[in-house]
């Protein structure tokens, strides 16, 4: 009979997601996950599978918060626009407030073409956030917020391609005056 486990599988996916962030997938040994989750190798494999199935639980559980994020965000919106701009803005106060580049763009990154599960996962998520803000922008395009002549598909790609343009201002030129004009354009390119 099987021992039950005697830990928090969250929190320990957490540590874990931590652990990723901080040193990259490639940056992470196995026995960096063993000493940061306090765990012995066999509970990290018969709990969470090998390194890979780990980060990927560990990615897809950053990306289901994040998702969150962003729907509980656009529903404070006073509109469809606006929804889109709250959501935006998010993003550019949690670069400045944080010191950590967004998991997902920075595994994108690292991982995004060389690693078909993580470029699925990240794919999906990608897409859905797409989703998200195309069915926002088509209503604010339906209310006269966004001109005619602009593609609610186009522009959502062209905010989700943008979330990178914003970290890589934090990151590179840390001052954030320049990622809050990153931010204004992008925002800007919506508008008009």
């Amino acid at each position: 009979m099987a021992r039950p486990k005697e830990f928090d599988y969250s929190k320990k996916l957490n540590m874990a997601r931590e652990l990723f962030w901080e040193k990259g997938y490639a940056g992470t040994s196995m026995n960096d996950l063993v000493d940061r989750l306090q765990l012995n190798r066999s509970s990290i494999y018969s709990s969470f599978g090998n390194k890979h199935q780990l980060f990927l639980a560990c990615l897809q559980s950053y990306i289901a918060m994040k998702e969150k994020e962003y729907v509980t965000t656009a529903s404070k919106g006073k509109s469809p626009l606006g929804s889109v701009i709250a959501i935006v803005n998010d993003v550019e106060h949690y670069i400045i407030k944080d010191t950590k580049t967004c998991l997902s763009t920075y595994t994108t990154f690292e991982l995004g073409r060389l690693d078909v599960d993580v470029y699925k996962v990240l794919q999906k998520q990608s897409e859905k956030t797409v989703g998200l803000f195309e069915t926002l922008l088509e209503k604010a395009q339906e209310i006269g917020e966004v001109p005619k002549d602009k593609s609610p598909k186009d522009l959502a790609y062209y905010i989700v391609s943008s979330f990178a343009a914003i970290w890589y201002a934090d990151i590179l030129f840390k001052d954030s005056t320049v990622t809050k004009k990153v931010k204004e354009i992008i925002v800007s390119g919506i508008k008009e």
